[in-house]
């Protein structure tokens, strides 16, 4: 079995110091006997004690907030945080990473007997038994944890749209958090928490995800993104648009250019598979989009869709269930903005059946050329997985027994393993007969069930209703 090694990077170090350096501090000047709370915070509950972080994707944010909330639990003995994340399919991300073993070992090195508990709550988890409407186990264990375990941090992981539901609002339930709470809203009030907030342009002051995050009151947020949102500032000439930084700056800035400078990425290569022209020039511009509705424009076509309507009601193009999800996101988390252009096509099977295809063939291609490189002790060059990510339109089209995109996937690389098997045959060279017997291997692994090629990891909540929301996107990796 391969064990991953997480190395703390420069940036990393140096987003941690900036942060901790930002820190306003502990307020030792009141009284405090509420161990089920955070202690006081210098400044809490306003701007001034608010952090931002600015880290382009792929530099290790969440390898970062984890940290920091190990960080702030050792130096100044905060111990609740409140992780938000804009998904369901964030949320397992972050999930995934904070309970792995390998995350787990890596800060065991410098925050020695300190353990993460990690609670998610999900729609499902409200239920209601025998007449009675209970909390779940993992919002019970939150709120009552007590600071006097002074070895264990509590990390309660939610997404924007539970946080917002009505299972976290009402105020009838038949226990109590805290010992007189019927509200989980008001149990996380009493925590004094700490909020720290993934993605932070999809909570803009104004939605009502943010104000579902104000509403449990945390004395500081720090959010981790690539982007932030806008604020208007003045009227008629006097407008100005600037993005909402907290204390009107970030306190780290990683941009784009200086993750390039830093080797963070060395570039990225793009490549789109033709459409006919006439599937082309068939395209519909975003005339408007607010939380509630979605207007296109084709010519002079208008078309409405609602939330939860069906694009394909639209054009028969939009395949494969895209529907308006509300918030100006499409279910497969495509952001809308007026003046947008969408093309049905790109959204048809087919299309997408070739780009799986393209992306198939040139995996394969670098994972020849990786498993053939020399890689002798003398040139010092290890040996290199190949792996490929692809992000899919949806949750059921891929972990559904017969969804279409799980099917075709796999006939499609079954064919390519066939293929290259039949090549390398006629091969022999010591590295080309062992090529041959890994994609032996590899195909041999497809008929199994444990453990698989395509390896599904997409985020959804247990359970269902409306406050499960849609996981809008995923993705899916092959080994």
């Amino acid at each position: 079995m391969m064990n991953i090694l997480l190395e703390e990077l420069p940036h990393q170090e140096q987003a941690l110091a900036a942060i901790l350096a930002s820190f306003t501090g502990i307020d030792h000047a009141q009284a405090d006997h509420n161990h089920y709370a955070n202690p006081l915070i210098k400044g809490r509950y306003d701007d001034k004690a608010n952090i931002d972080v600015k880290m382009e994707t792929g530099t290790g944010k969440t390898y970062v907030y984890t940290r920091l909330m190990y960080e702030l639990h050792q130096n100044y003995g905060l111990f609740k945080f409140v992780l938000v994340v804009p998904t369901p399919a964030i949320k397992e991300g972050a999930r995934n990473f904070i309970i792995s073993d390998y995350a787990r070992q890596h800060f065991s090195q410098f925050y020695e007997n300190t353990r993460m508990e990690l609670c998610t709550i999900n729609a499902g988890d409200f239920k209601v038994k025998s007449g009675r409407k209970n909390f779940p186990a993992q919002l019970l264990s939150f709120t009552d944890a007590s600071r006097r375990d002074s070895h264990t941090i509590q990390v309660l992981l939610i997404n924007a749209q539970m946080l917002n539901s009505a299972s976290m609002t009402r105020d009838d339930y038949d226990q109590t958090l805290l010992g007189g709470l019927t509200s989980p809203v008001k149990g996380l009030q009493m925590t004094r928490p700490v909020v720290i907030i993934d993605e932070p342009h999809r909570f803009a002051r104004d939605n009502k995800f943010y104000r579902a995050i104000q509403a449990i009151q945390p004395q500081m947020i720090v959010r981790f993104g690539a982007t932030f949102p806008d604020i208007v500032e003045g009227k008629g000439k006097n407008k100005c648009v600037r993005k909402d930084y907290y204390r009107r700056q970030p306190q780290f800035d990683l941009n784009a250019v200086d993750r390039f400078h830093d080797g963070l990425v060395k570039g990225i290569d793009i490549y789109y598979p033709n459409l006919p022209e006439e599937q082309a020039n068939n395209r519909y511009i975003v005339d408007s989009v607010t939380a509630k509705k979605l207007i296109l424009r084709r010519g002079g076509k208008i078309a409405e869709v609602g939330v939860g309507e069906n694009l394909a009601d639209v054009d028969a193009g939009f395949e494969g269930s895209i529907e308006y999800a509300g918030s100006k996101m499409l279910s497969n988390d495509l952001e809308l903005e007026a003046g947008m252009a969408l093309v049905p096509g790109t959204f048809g099977a087919s299309y997408q059946e070739l780009i799986i295809q393209d992306a198939i063939d040139k995996h394969f291609d670098t994972e020849q050329a990786n498993f053939l490189r020399s890689n002798e002790p003398e040139n010092n060059a290890p040996r290199i997985k190949t792996l490929s990510l692809f992000f899919i339109d949806s949750i059921k089209s891929y972990r559904d027994d017969e969804g279409w995109l799980k099917l075709k996937f796999e006939c499609l690389l079954k064919k390519k393993l066939m293929q290259l098997i039949d090549d390398y045959q006629r091969k022999t060279l010591p590295r080309e007969v062992e090529y041959r017997s890994f994609l032996q291997a590899t195909r041999a692994r497809l008929r199994s069930a444990s453990p698989p090629v395509p390896a599904g990891a997409v985020g959804e909540p247990r359970g269902a209703g409306a406050a499960a929301g849609a996981a809008l996107g995923g993705g899916v990796g092959y080994y």
